[in-house]
């Protein structure tokens, strides 16, 4: 029987926790939130009958020792750390899922790279789109010396929680250390996250490479909702919304229509450990790996906040 862990029961974790519940064996859950109000709302849930779940406040309230399987954290940014630290500390944990941003300070992420190292755990961040079955169609069609566009237009899009995303996928289609800013266009103005105590931003920026690959992502409440990806002279129009994307080839004007599956995270995480468990690759990035786009944004990011507001702090997740 396996011990799952999640750590953070809002909607992200809700998501993880709903999709393993499908898992057909029996699996421990034990749920940690500081939330009251979640704990009870998960506990008035219809629960699977072949399951056990155990709820806990925090994390000192776990016995020692346990044994987890997979570990799922599903916190704020500014907690994942000591929450980390803590629960490492006592049990033994074979794989963690981090939500992303991990943190947003680079010094943390290495500290806790360090940890994880240090305890020999696989630990992964989630970006989903690695694991969509058309994103890896599209990866096939990438080669070393291929030219790689990437742009994302959208009325609304979260540049500060949403940017990281669309460098992982650059990553993921054609990997490369050397990015820099070409262009900045982000607003002056700081926007409130949806998250209390976070902040978000908006505008325009673009982002490439010494090839001349880039990436582009615009946030404005005029643009034409889509995510395009041109590799050589093929074209690739993804409209996420209908769950569908256009395919164009330049040079004979061939154009193919195809529908997509587009997946929930409460279909993914099943996905995730059904592989974990069989010692089959998984594509999502490794915590060694996200570090190099964490990096990048985290800076991209501090440099924008002392331009327009000296007494503000960076709090993105």
């Amino acid at each position: 029987m396996f011990n799952i862990c999640i750590i953070g029961l809002g909607n992200i974790g809700f998501r993880h926790l709903q999709s393993l519940e499908n898992y057909a064996k029996k699996i421990n859950f034990y749920l940690i939130d500081n939330n009251n109000t979640r704990i009870k709302i998960l506990k008035n849930e219809k629960k699977k009958l072949n399951h056990n779940y155990y709820y806990y406040k925090s994390i000192k309230d776990l016995d020692s020792k346990l044994k987890f399987k997979i570990l799922i954290m599903a916190t704020n940014s500014n907690v994942r750390l000591k929450l980390t630290r803590e629960i490492i500390s006592n049990n033994n944990i074979e794989y963690i899922i981090f939500e992303k941003i991990v943190t947003f300070k680079i010094i943390e992420y290495k500290k806790l790279l360090s940890l994880i190292n240090k305890k020999k755990i696989k630990a992964f961040v989630n970006f989903p789109l690695r694991e969509f079955k058309f994103i890896n169609y599209i990866k096939q069609k990438v080669k070393k010396n291929s030219s790689l566009t990437i742009i994302a237009s959208y009325k609304k899009i979260n540049i500060a929680s949403n940017l990281i995303h669309y460098l992982d996928l650059f990553q993921f289609l054609k990997k490369t250390k050397n990015f820099k800013v070409s262009y900045e266009k982000l607003h002056k103005r700081i926007y409130r996250s949806k998250r209390k105590g976070f902040i978000e931003f908006k505008g325009d920026l673009n982002i490439l490479n010494k090839q001349k690959d880039y990436v582009y992502v615009s946030e404005n409440k005029n643009n034409f909702d889509f995510l395009l990806i041109k590799i050589n002279e093929t074209v690739f129009l993804i409209f996420e919304n209908e769950s569908r994307y256009i395919e164009i080839n330049l040079i004979n004007l061939n154009i193919f229509k195809r529908n997509y599956k587009h997946h929930l995270q409460s279909e993914l995480t099943l996905k995730y450990f059904e592989k974990l468990i069989s010692n089959k690759k998984i594509n999502l990035t490794t915590l060694d790996e996200a570090l190099y786009t964490h990096k990048l944004i985290i800076n991209i990011f501090n440099k924008h906040m002392k331009k327009v507001s000296r007494n503000s702090k960076l709090l993105i997740t």
